[in-house]
């Protein structure tokens, strides 16, 4: 009698206990599968190219631009608590060490679009829009849509983003790439791309970093500027009117544009502006090479390693 009962409990629990199971099992693959990043931190030396500026962050979380042919984008020099900088044609976008961003150089409605954001650890500029990476893996934008560049709601488990001229760039936790928007030259072609560590999108274009430190790129090549396949022990890429990269020496590599990087070393930072780069090396001084009509290239006096503010 009470072997029965107690086969007849086991019988009972049998399917409580796998319903259990497989509800743990959910979950782990739950948590597996959603990005969870951190907040930036200050700390952190970088530059932006833009159009007509340079931008570019200290160590102690300041800033410092060029002027450019207006001011209103390059009014950084009482900023402080900055993690991020990002330059587009004729703006400036900030990321404070909270989460938040803050923009300079846009109307007053692209303001408020975008100074509501919260919990983003990474932002990028294209020609008129920005993309802002938040911190559970989705990604927020605002500016011009019209050729879909902004329709990034769907976007989900995104580690980096990257704005182009009118298309926008999504690397997936698992080394894969989404996009969205103009794709009149391919460089919206990039669903087959694998095991991709970073991206940079550009004016037509799209440069992947690689897992074994080669570059893949698609798009506009009317000169040279997707020519990246023979690139390799990369570690950092940037694009713009032209493809720029980091090898693992520290030295640069370039595609596209009428000057080279030979002599550049000891870089740990590069982006690609309107024609011209610029990097920023280890001891925090920064240089840059390419076109200076506006005196962005005009950053030698820039030192962006503080290790006590005044």
């Amino acid at each position: 009698m009470n072997d029965k009962n107690d086969k007849n409990t086991g019988n009972a629990l049998a399917p409580a206990l796998l319903l259990a199971v497989m509800g743990i099992l959910a979950i782990l693959a739950y948590r597996l599968n959603t990005v969870s990043l951190p907040l930036p931190k200050t700390g952190t030396m970088a530059v932006a190219a833009g159009r007509y500026h340079s931008v570019g962050l200290r160590s102690d979380g300041t800033v410092t631009a060029t002027d450019g042919p207006t001011s209103s984008w390059c009014k950084v020099y009482d900023l402080t608590g900055i993690a991020g900088i990002a330059a587009g044609h004729d703006y400036t976008i900030c990321l404070r060490e909270d989460g938040t961003v803050l923009p300079l150089g846009l109307k007053p409605y692209e303001r408020n679009m975008i100074s509501g954001w919260k919990d983003i650890v990474q932002i990028s500029m294209g020609k008129n829009h920005v993309a802002g990476l938040t911190k559970n893996g989705r990604v927020e934008a605002a500016g011009e849509n019209l050729h879909g560049q902004c329709d990034l709601s769907g976007w989900k488990n995104i580690v980096m983003v990257s704005a182009g001229l009118n298309h926008t760039i999504g690397l997936r936790k698992d080394g894969t790439v989404i996009a969205a928007g103009e794709n009149d030259y391919g460089e919206c072609d990039v669903s087959s791309w694998r095991n991709i560590t970073a991206v940079a999108a550009g004016e037509n274009i799209t440069i992947g970093l690689q897992k074994d430190g080669t570059v893949i790129a698609a798009g506009k090549n009317d000169h040279g500027q997707c020519e990246v396949t023979g690139w390799k022990e990369i570690k950092a890429v940037s694009a713009w009117d032209h493809a720029a990269g980091i090898r693992e020496d520290g030295t640069a590599v370039i595609a596209g544009a009428p000057y080279d990087l030979s002599s550049w070393e000891d870089l740990i930072g590069i982006s690609s502006g309107f024609g011209f780069t610029v990097g920023v090396k280890k001891d925090g001084s920064v240089v840059a090479e390419g076109t200076n009509v506006y005196r962005q290239c005009e950053v030698s006096d820039w030192n962006l390693l503080v290790s006590d503010r005044e």
